[in-house]
């Protein structure tokens, strides 16, 4: 049963969550990420199995509650408590079926940058990748987790941080890469956004204007199911205090 009592950062987490299968080897990243990863483990991909760039492998659901993949709850009962070059090996093998990672900034070929930005005040730096670039080249799926803006959705990026594979010098990603935004799923396909569904309340003609017309399918695109009663219930006991997903003053700069 769907609900309509909930907000576009939960709709976003809900939506990356239904991505992930069950039995795949997952890659997860920082922030929201996190969220929905084990939203996914809690409710329809029970074997699913999580990698953390902290060193970390869980094929054990994790039902305490947790900030960051550094966290103790996280690291217990988890089944390799390692380090960083041995979870890595698992990308470079070609173990990891899909990655999930936030974001500055996405362009049409499906490179990501978490490096720098440009601006009208000059360059702004930015965190940086940590493990998201090898999570891009290597993963074989790629889920990007990214609050729909013009300034973050654009042609090409102000600096590639993680290339997905492609890089600028090819004209379609090398594999398959999806943006789920608080408005709407994309995929990208090289050339533009390719609308996947679109969230409900919201107008298509809304998401055209963010993307400045650089967006196909959108005549066709779905709307995507609203969060169950049960996924709303799961995904609140993991963001118990709504550090991600219900504080209605956070800055979108943290979602990234």
């Amino acid at each position: 049963m769907a609900t309509e009592n909930y907000t576009p950062r939960e709709m976003m987490v809900v939506s990356a969550a239904r991505m992930i299968r069950d039995r795949e080897i997952v890659f997860v990243g920082m922030r929201m990420p996190l969220l929905a990863f084990n939203l996914a483990k809690s409710l329809w991909a029970p074997e699913a199995t999580a990698l953390y760039e902290a060193g970390l492998m869980r094929e054990k659901q994790c039902v305490e509650y947790f900030h960051t993949m550094c966290d103790l709850p996280l690291q217990t009962r988890a089944s390799w408590l390692t380090g960083l070059v041995e979870v890595m090996s698992c990308l470079q093998r070609g173990e990891v079926d899909v990655g999930i990672i936030g974001g500055a900034q996405i362009d049409v070929h499906g490179n990501v940058n978490s490096t720098l930005v440009k601006t009208a005040l000059g360059v702004k730096r930015l965190p940086g990748s940590g493990g998201a670039c090898d999570i891009a080249v290597f993963a074989k799926r790629m889920v990007v987790m990214m609050p729909m803006e013009s300034r973050r959705m654009v042609p090409k990026v102000d600096y590639i941080t993680s290339p997905a594979g492609g890089g600028r010098n090819r004209e379609k990603p090398a594999k398959e890469v999806y943006l789920v935004t608080d408005k709407a799923v994309l995929s990208v396909d090289g050339s533009r956004f390719t609308a996947v569904a679109v969230y409900p309340e919201v107008s298509k003609q809304q998401i055209a204007d963010v993307l400045n017309g650089s967006v196909a399918g959108l005549d066709k695109a779905p709307v995507q199911q609203p969060p169950s009663e049960e996924e709303l219930r799961v995904l609140r006991a993991l963001d118990r205090e709504g550090f991600w997903t219900r504080q209605p003053n956070k800055s979108k700069s943290d979602i990234s």
